[in-house]
């Protein structure tokens, strides 16, 4: 199916073993859980809990994978200013990339990829696996100055120059962040306390003097369910607005 292209990849990326069709079956019965939960307390929030059960199951893969590409992200800067310095004092360059990323979110796929070097294959192209394991466009820059340092055609001071760089890239998206964080929670107040309050006064007031289209139902489930389900919303969404190297 054309419109689940990205999940089979997302699964891989995500280093979970199961299948897309697996997956997709799992959201659907997410999706028929929350249907008939709903359906025996309030039915006509049915439909939303389907949908939103089901495209919480199906984001789970994507979420994992950029999670695992932050934690590189995150241990990258460091890794490629202290290789730059091994490979200045003369350290040989696959030493230089072990000892470099020892201890870092780097070292599991560095040791990948020097096990694929050992077993025969091109450095060039072990460094190329890392990033197709990897959902990072920062890593991909990292091997591409790596590979560049190993055929000769450039130094340890560009790689210092690219940690460097990442370094503030990471520094800016973290106070975009910090700017936009301001205004979700204001967002999340107004959602979670001046919203529901409104609506009481609406129910009350609307009750006394209108003639209010809120079954007793309504009334009842929309404070105790709807407006909770939007906060977690609200707070699940800045949570992915959150650069994942943070």
């Amino acid at each position: 199916m054309k419109l689940f292209t990205g999940l089979e990849r997302d699964l891989q990326l995500a280093e979970m073993r199961n299948t897309k069709e697996e997956w997709l079956k799992y959201c659907v019965m997410a999706g028929a859980a929350a249907f008939v939960a709903a359906v025996a307390f309030w039915p006509m929030a049915a439909p939303v809990a389907a949908g939103l059960s089901f495209a919480a199951v199906y984001k789970v893969p994507w979420y994992r994978k950029k999670s695992l590409a932050g934690r590189v992200e995150a241990e990258l800067p460091l890794a490629l200013r202290s290789m730059a310095t091994l490979i200045a004092v003369g350290l040989p360059f696959e030493e230089a990339l072990q000892q470099s990323c020892e201890g870092s979110g780097l070292a599991r796929h560095v040791g990948i990829a020097l096990k694929e070097v050992e077993f025969g294959a091109a450095v060039p192209q072990a460094l190329n696996s890392m990033v197709a394991r990897v959902d990072s466009g920062q890593l991909q820059k990292a091997v591409m100055q790596l590979n560049s340092i190993y055929s000769k055609r450039g130094g340890a001071s560009a790689l210092k120059k690219l940690s460097e760089e990442i370094a503030a890239m990471q520094k800016a998206a973290l106070r975009e962040y910090s700017g936009k964080l301001a205004v979700y929670s204001l967002v999340f107040i107004a959602v979670s306390a001046i919203l529901p309050a409104l609506f009481q006064a609406y129910v009350i007031v609307g009750s006394a003097f209108m003639s209010v289209s809120l079954t007793p139902s309504d009334a009842f489930w929309i404070p105790v369910l709807a407006f909770p389900t939007i906060d977690l919303a609200i707070l699940a969404f800045i949570k992915l607005k959150r650069p994942f190297f943070a």
